[in-house]
């Protein structure tokens, strides 16, 4: 049965945060700073592959909810992990203990590439090459050596590290046997996730925990990760900077230098 929307219902606008609202060089909009610290025109979903820890410190520096619990729901690690407003945990999806194990393996054998092994909060870095641990410190990650010991940690998301594509090709192709999700987030990053587990997902979670389901939603990203929010969206929308593969797929390329992400978006939505 299809629910009515509200005719006072605000519309929901879900965006990736690195490549979408955050520019190349990790800045924020000033408008799109101003939107959101003073917003009540919709209900603001950030989709990311950060954890929690990474998402604060990016909004701080940027003068938002410093020492402040986040106030909106939050779709993190590509999906494995889920907020509400207030920072309230809601759910946390890792890979299987057995699944985990197998790209393990492989990851041993390829030593140079550099793993990101986010669990609920914490960030364990396999071979620690510069290129990977400027990549993780860009995006304000917190990181630690991996150093296994006793009882594995419970991982949820996998981020691979190179600036060699074909290395990064080579894994892809060598884990396709394996009972995960893989995403491209930028060339010179491939991404795992357990099976079923992706920012689409998250998000249809996330939505009906908050009760929103038949609210309109718009929703904004770059990278192939995103491609499973943007086909939830009424209208979708993509930087010009994009991937090739997104901006053929979404409804509108926005040129977020002129005016910022966000007030296009809030535009076509019509608040």
């Amino acid at each position: 049965m299809r629910t009515e929307i509200l005719p006072m219902q605000k519309p929901i606008v879900c965006f990736d945060l690195d490549g979408t609202l955050l520019d190349r060089e990790g800045r924020i909009h000033p408008e799109d700073i101003r939107i959101l610290a003073e917003n009540r025109e919709a209900v603001f979903i950030p989709s990311t592959g950060r954890p929690l820890h990474a998402v604060k410190r990016m909004f701080a520096r940027h003068g938002l909810f410093a020492g402040l619990p986040l106030p909106f729901p939050l779709v993190l690690q590509n999906g494995s992990l889920l907020y509400l407003p207030g920072e309230v945990l809601k759910a946390f999806s890792p890979f299987a203990s057995d699944v985990q194990l197998q790209p393990m393996e492989l990851f041993r054998c390829e030593p140079e590439i550099t793993f990101l092994l986010l669990s609920i909060n914490q960030i364990h870095v396999l071979w620690p090459h510069p290129f990977g641990v400027q990549a993780a410190e860009s995006y304000d990650f917190l990181i630690q050596p991996y150093a296994p010991s006793g009882e594995p940690d419970a991982y949820s998301k996998i981020m691979c590290l190179s600036q060699n594509a074909e290395t990064l090709r080579r894994l892809a192709d060598a884990s396709q046997g394996l009972a995960v999700e893989r995403a491209r987030s930028m060339t010179t990053i491939l991404e795992f996730t357990p099976q079923g587990v992706h920012k689409g997902g998250g998000f249809d979670r996330l939505k009906e925990a908050l009760c929103l389901n038949g609210t309109p939603v718009y929703a904004a990203g770059d990278g192939e990760n995103d491609l499973d929010l943007l086909e939830r969206a009424l209208v979708s929308f993509a930087p010009r900077h994009s991937l090739e593969t997104v901006r053929s797929k979404v409804n509108r390329v926005i040129d977020v230098e002129r005016e910022g992400l966000l007030r296009p978006i809030l535009r076509e939505a019509g608040v």
